[in-house]
């Protein structure tokens, strides 16, 4: 906690003394003073100009206002309902992956099943030549 009372009196001075020197540096310079004043009247006169404007033209600014907010309105909405289409969608998706995982779960235990039952039939086999007939080298040849 002191060091964060120790920063906020650093920010304080150093905010005060930039303060300070921008006053002091206003007030010796003539140049940025008149700059400084003209941006300030410049500034005054656009705001008076745009408070004009809009009081002259109450009726169509807040219509426009009021347009501008039922467009913004049906845009959020559709975006919604957008959403809700990507909720549903993805609801499916997982639906449907987790039928997909378990079939590949199914599979793979029949699969199991049918190498156990391959290794029972081969142990089981007669020996190799027995039921078939001998080789016949001139027949390949």
């Amino acid at each position: 906690m002191d060091e964060d009372v120790k920063t906020g009196n650093w920010f304080k001075r150093t905010i005060i003394f930039g303060t300070l020197a921008c006053s002091i540096y206003l007030v010796s310079n003539k140049r940025v003073r008149t700059k400084a004043v003209n941006g300030v009247k410049e500034f005054t006169d656009q705001t008076k100009n745009w408070y004009t404007v809009i009081k002259d033209n109450r009726e169509q600014v807040l219509e426009q206002i009021k347009l501008s907010g039922d467009k913004l309105s049906r845009v959020v909405e559709d975006a919604s309902e957008d959403v809700q289409r990507i909720v549903v969608a993805t609801q499916h998706m997982k639906e449907h992956s987790q039928v997909l995982l378990q079939t590949l779960k199914e599979t793979q235990s029949e699969f199991s099943q049918l190498k156990d039952k391959f290794k029972i039939e081969k142990s089981n086999r007669v020996a190799p030549g027995g039921l078939l007939p001998e080789r016949d080298d001139e027949i390949l040849q």
